[in-house]
């Protein structure tokens, strides 16, 4: 133990904060210690392969093929919806929002041409609802990302 008690880490620790989580949400551990969500941050890096660079917030990337994905709408009522793009080879969108700050496993993407498909989207659904459309978010997983995306710049990360 450290001078403030806290324990050394395990040499054979591999377990990541969901891991933790889940041993907590199963019962086999009451509470998660600090330390214990450092060692498993610690984990996870270990895991990035040598030389992976995740997608930051404010990257640029580009579709380097045809993609249609889903996006969600939120609407100034009680609900939300959606519906599909495509996106075509070529666009560019930037990254809003990673779930996950070590190792992001879904990312928000911003498309350039946001605003024609609010309106698009607009022009399609709002005339027949008492609410207004006020944004939309598209989102994606890591592996779909590794395939369909290039860096196209990033701000100095």
């Amino acid at each position: 133990m450290s001078k403030l008690n806290i324990p050394v880490k395990p040499k054979d620790w591999c377990l990541t904060y969901e891991d933790l989580k889940q041993e907590a949400k199963s019962g086999k551990r009451k509470t998660i210690r600090r330390y214990e969500i450092e060692w498993a941050n610690e984990y996870e890096k270990s895991l990035i392969p040598k030389g992976y660079r995740y997608p930051h917030i404010d990257d640029v990337y580009v579709f380097n093929q045809e993609l249609t994905l889903f996006f969600s709408s939120q609407w100034s009522g009680p609900w939300g919806s959606g519906d599909y793009y495509t996106f075509q080879k070529g666009m560019k969108c930037q990254i809003t929002y990673g779930d996950n700050i070590i190792r992001p496993e879904r990312f928000y993407l911003r498309p350039f041409n946001y605003e024609e498909i609010l309106d698009d989207y607009r022009r399609k659904y709002d005339p027949f609802r008492p609410y207004r459309c006020t944004n939309i978010s598209f989102n994606i997983y890591k592996e779909e990302f590794d395939k369909y995306f290039e860096l196209y710049n990033s701000d100095s990360h």
